[in-house]
């Protein structure tokens, strides 16, 4: 007992610490949905993915999702990738941009490509529109391993001069454009070469279990008939001598009692995995009995041996070891392959053998219950027949043992049909609902009317665009257009606009592309520069003589008097009293608050910081106390330490009669100085009151 104990403790203490080591040395770990809703690149989120639900989808765009290397010798990548149309072309995955690159290759293969070494591919292992877990780890020496589910399956050896070249990290695209197609999730990126164990550790920490109906071709009880309660119940071409009885432990069974008893179905399509169920009770202890088979493949039982055996004619022969002690009265079969890598074969829920193969199947739609090509028969009793077009986990096929998937298929049976009532009551809903915003939108539209009036100002509805707090763009119908204008749009739209304001000259185009696109090539920068140029001249044709002009490889934005752009609304000259700003504070749209255009953003808001310390002095002379408030709060926006304005607006508020007010910005103000100076303000709140001799 001491000695079991102390290997439990130590197995437990070498699993943890595997589980913390692989941490070390991972210098990228972000959640990527997050990274493509935040910039307009070549992925973008997907909320309803059947097993992993918030996944990335890679996308057709110009710009890659770029990511800072911090390796230094040595690298490990590993994600969760499913891909789609793998059969049509290949797609690059992840790289290092001109340094290296991880493909998936039409032929199943997963290609290694680097500058200093011919093409490594290995065998066609993946699966189209199926989650695998892929990975490689490079060392300094250049020792290459590349992993599918946490299993190696190539090691190769690269010049060890790989790593003096250095690149950045891009994400499903190359610089030849052999773009990636599908989906990604969990990407992990260290600065060193992980082993295999913790590899495997991985794969297991963050592999998602799926119901076990997902990918559930067949599913027949064989409990009376041959029904089908898969999703996509297969078609019964023949059934010959097959009769229906009474088991004394599994009740209503199919009993194949003649040598040539067989059901044929049809309608089956397999991938690059495939897994296959049943229980067996045969009734000749000594023969080689077929389970099911067609002209791709067979799977068989060597009874007396308790042995599986699978082959698909002239490509691969695999057999289980022989299982110690007789099999049971029933006994409970199945197999999960992925072609050109491995079969594992199962005896009542228990992984038995794992065998490496070569070679897949072809695309054979029916199969036959009870028969194999070699002639080889089933006599006996069979129950809960089922196959999948995926491999299954050694614990989801104790699942299936345990009786679970008659409850995940009822479930899924159940799901189907309260969707479809989900889905009548929804379109009700969505009538009800959609007249409703009508007459919601119609109402809140004489509202803001009514309160623009009120207010002494009036936001056009057409040909309109506005930068401040939030963008918007009204087309010349007066159609809210705000979300096609992606973020590079509107930096590119602002920074066209702001240049001539700011630095009293057009901006080139090699400025323009400086500023958007720092960190790529010249050729990227300006095809970056030509499809966003294009983009946002097709945009501008839904208004009103509103257009981009380039001459002498300059840029300038051609705005019509009609056209209202926020930006050039606070000017010189305005008038002090009843000044109504139509926004609230002057700070700019979230797309502009933006490392590249820090410095343009400063010296846009130090103007208008000169322009607002003008009008408060003048509204404080002139006493124009509403006038003075407006304008202090405006400075505050984008000035927030201002003592100067802090001043204003307190004199504006007291003098208004709002002291309470007063108390309550001051107190605001005191708060967030000491938070951000780590440092009191000095002044008293009465000592910020101006007076006006």
């Amino acid at each position: 007992m001491k000695i079991i104990a102390t290997s439990i403790f130590f197995f437990v203490f070498i699993v943890s610490s595997v589980s913390q080591s692989y941490e070390k040395g991972l210098f990228f770990v972000d959640d990527l949905s997050v990274l493509a809703k935040q910039s307009e690149v070549n992925l973008e989120a997907f909320l309803q993915d059947e097993v992993r639900t918030e996944v990335v989808r890679f996308k057709a765009s110009e710009n890659v999702l770029a990511l800072t290397n911090h390796r230094d010798t040595a690298l490990t990548v590993a994600f969760w990738f499913k891909p789609e149309n793998i059969d049509i072309h290949p797609g690059t995955i992840i790289g290092e941009d001109s340094v290296f690159y991880l493909r998936y290759m039409p032929n199943r293969e997963i290609q290694f490509n680097h500058y200093l070494q011919q093409d490594l591919n290995t065998a066609g292992v993946l699966t189209n529109n199926e989650w695998q877990h892929l990975g490689f780890s490079l060392k300094k020496n250049g020792n290459l391993t590349i992993y599918l589910n946490g299993e190696s399956i190539l090691q190769e050896q690269i010049s060890p001069l790989w790593w003096t070249k250095k690149g950045r990290i891009v994400v499903g695209k190359d610089r030849y454009n052999v773009d990636a197609e599908g989906y990604i999730d969990d990407l992990k990126i260290w600065d060193r070469a992980i082993d295999s164990l913790e590899m495997k550790m991985l794969f297991r920490e963050t592999v998602s279990i799926p119901d076990l109906s997902y990918k559930l071709e067949s599913y027949m009880p064989l409990r009376g008939d041959f029904s089908d309660l898969s999703k996509h119940p297969k078609k019964l071409l023949e059934s010959r001598n097959v009769m229906f009885v009474k088991d004394s432990i599994r009740g209503v069974v199919a009993d194949f009692r003649e040598d040539d008893s067989h059901a044929l179905m049809s309608g089956y399509s397999f991938d690059n995995q495939l897994t296959i169920a049943v229980w067996a009770k045969p009734t000749n202890k000594n023969w080689v009995m077929a389970l099911v088979g067609n002209r791709d493949f067979s799977l068989r039982y060597i009874i007396n041996q308790g042995r599986l055996w699978f082959n698909v004619p002239m490509v691969f022969s695999c057999q289980a070891k022989k299982r110690v002690g007789y099999p049971q009265e029933w006994v409970h079969l199945a197999v999960a392959l992925t072609y050109n890598h491995k079969a594992d074969f199962f005896i009542n829920g228990q992984l038995v053998d794992s065998k490496s193969i070569s070679g897949k199947v072809g695309k054979e739609e029916a199969v036959t219950i009870g028969q194999s090509i070699w002639g080889n028969t089933f006599n006996g009793q069979l129950s809960q027949f089922a196959i999948w077009d995926r491999a299954l986990s050694e614990s989801e096929i104790k699942d299936v043992y345990s009786g679970k998937l008659d409850v995940a298929v009822l479930a899924s049976a159940q799901n189907s049909y309260s969707i479809y009532i989900v889905l009548v009551g929804l379109t009700l809903l969505f009538a009800i609902f959609f007249l409703w915003r009508i007459i919601q939108n119609r109402l809140k539209k004489l509202r803001n009317e009514q309160q623009n009036e009120e207010d002494g100002h009036n936001i056009p509805q057409k040909n309109a665009f506005c930068f401040f707090e939030t963008f918007q763009a009204f087309d010349q119908n007066g159609t809210n257009i705000s979300h096609d204008f992606t973020p590079t749009l509107i930096r590119l739209f602002a920074l066209i606009l702001l240049y001539p304001k700011i630095y009293n000259r057009k901006i080139s185009s090699q400025e323009l592309s400086d500023i958007l696109w720092e960190n790529d090539d010249v050729a990227q920068k300006k095809n970056n520069r030509g499809t966003n140029v294009h983009r946002l001249r097709t945009l501008f044709k839904q208004f009103d003589g509103l257009s981009i002009v380039y001459t002498n490889k300059e840029w300038e934005i051609d705005i019509p008097e009609h056209v209202f752009v926020d930006l050039f609304y606070f000017k010189d000259n305005l008038p002090v009293k009843e000044f109504n700003f139509p926004f609230k504070s002057m700070q700019l749209c979230k797309p502009l608050k933006n490392e590249c255009f820090d410095s343009i953003v400063r010296l846009f808001n130090d103007r208008h910081i000169d322009l607002l310390n003008d009008y408060c002095s003048l509204a404080f002379t002139n006493r124009e106390w509403k006038s003075l408030e407006q304008f202090a709060s405006l400075w505050l926006s984008i000035d927030p330490f201002s003592e100067e304005a802090l001043c204003y607006l307190l004199t504006a508020l007291v003098n208004n009669e709002q002291k309470q007010k007063a108390l309550n910005a001051y107190s605001r103000f005191t708060t967030n100085y000491k938070s951000m100076l780590n440092e009191d303000f000095k002044q008293t709140f009465e000592a910020c009151i101006l007076t006006n001799s």
